[in-house]
């Protein structure tokens, strides 16, 4: 067993305790006073130098030297959701860890505490990096403009996976996570009665033909071999049952794994929704609201970091599954500045008790991931800085 693995378990109950403080105090968006608050407060009682970046992140310091810089990413923001995961620690703001990222968090903390107790053995450096905002697809770019990735020779993020093994890992080559545009189509119309349609120009008649025309374009413009997903999630229009409304709004997402794919889809929506109101007398706007590309693994840091894992670990629980995982992440903004890999660490299955998915306000994460997740960091930190 790897000594930082080994130094993982005897700090496990720590790690966990931070865990669930994070979990019980849940923040969303940019702004996490009580989450940085805290992060701020533990990196100090280590001894590590760090300061607030532009955005509402942090970024310590561990090492230094003549070495190389490797950035490590946590995601420290929830979802705007009430929990009803059952937990006793479960939050009661109206804000959820149920992505995961208070086990993020918690683990580059405890990765932090191993790499201050043996920095001398870091020939480089190594910079923890704890983003906010990266549920609306804006920390990571916010990160960059304040100057993180300055110097930096490559960059690591993790995640957690249901249902996956409770502290196994997965990584894998290539494109791993979607890309993930989305957007909202303003179809502009007429107002009337609702007893007369005829004097005027129902949006939302013109709305539900675009969803519906929109359907086509993975169904019979792209190889039914490439991923390609478009979701509408929302469609508002109006406020009353007895009045054609003037306009309506519909917002989506495009997720792919290839630019061509991607470029596409977006072409051929806009085409479609521009098309369909013209021809119903109306005029549709597509606004692009985010541009989050694909998390690309590069391959020669992946190889490196899955031998990195394998000897730490034991081979039998490092995995090279093709998930094809069409979430996204905005981590994929900083493999667009270095070479980058993000990585899954297992967080339990059904029958640990963890029978929902990522997202879901019932999701429940055993707490066996978090020593393996916070020593994967630690030796990966270590190994690069002497690569």
């Amino acid at each position: 067993m790897h000594p930082y693995y080994e130094r993982a378990l005897e700090l496990k109950e720590e790690i966990t305790e931070r865990r669930r403080w994070l979990h019980a105090h849940a923040e969303t968006g940019a702004e996490l006073p009580q989450t940085m608050g805290y992060i701020k407060e533990t990196l100090s009682k280590l001894g590590l130098d760090f300061y607030e970046a532009e955005g509402g992140g942090l970024l310590a310091r561990a090492g230094g030297g003549q070495g190389k810089t490797l950035l490590i990413r946590a995601d420290c923001d929830a979802l705007p959701q009430l929990e009803a995961s059952g937990e006793d620690f479960a939050c009661t703001s109206g804000a959820c860890h149920s992505c995961g990222h208070d086990i993020h968090t918690a683990a580059l903390l405890g990765a932090a505490r191993i790499l201050k107790e043996n920095e001398a053995e870091l020939k480089g450096e190594v910079r923890l990096c704890f983003q906010p905002d990266e549920e609306r697809i804006l920390g990571a770019k916010s990160m960059i403009s304040a100057g993180v990735m300055q110097g930096v020779d490559a960059a690591v993020g993790i995640h957690v996976n249901l249902p996956f093994p409770a502290g196994e890992f997965n990584l894998r080559a290539g494109g791993y996570l979607a890309s993930s545009d989305m957007f909202e189509i303003i179809v502009k119309g007429v107002g009337a009665h609702g007893s007369a349609p005829e004097n005027g120009v129902d949006p939302i008649y013109i709305g539900a033909k675009i969803v519906e025309a929109a359907s086509a374009i993975s169904a019979r413009e792209v190889n039914a071999l490439t991923p390609l997903v478009l979701t509408f999630g929302s469609f508002n229009a109006g406020d009353a049952p007895n009045v054609i409304p003037g306009e309506a709004r519909l917002s989506g997402t495009i997720r792919a794994f290839e630019r061509e794919v991607r470029d596409c889809a977006k072409k051929r929506l806009e085409e479609i929704a521009k098309g369909i109101a013209a021809s119903f007398r109306a005029e549709a706007r597509i606004d692009w609201l985010s541009d989050t590309p694909c998390v690309y693994n590069d391959p020669e840091l992946t190889a490196e970091v899955k031998a990195w894992l394998a000897g730490g670990f034991g081979e039998e629980r490092v995995h090279e599954r093709d998930l094809k995982l069409k979430a996204s992440d905005d981590f994929a903004y900083y493999g667009e500045t270095v070479p980058a890999l993000m990585f899954h660490v297992g967080a339990g299955l059904p029958e640990n008790g963890c029978l929902y998915g990522l997202h879901n306000p019932k999701a429940r994460f055993s707490e066996d991931c978090l020593a393996p997740a916070a020593a994967a960091l630690a030796i990966i930190a270590r190994e690069y800085s002497r690569s």
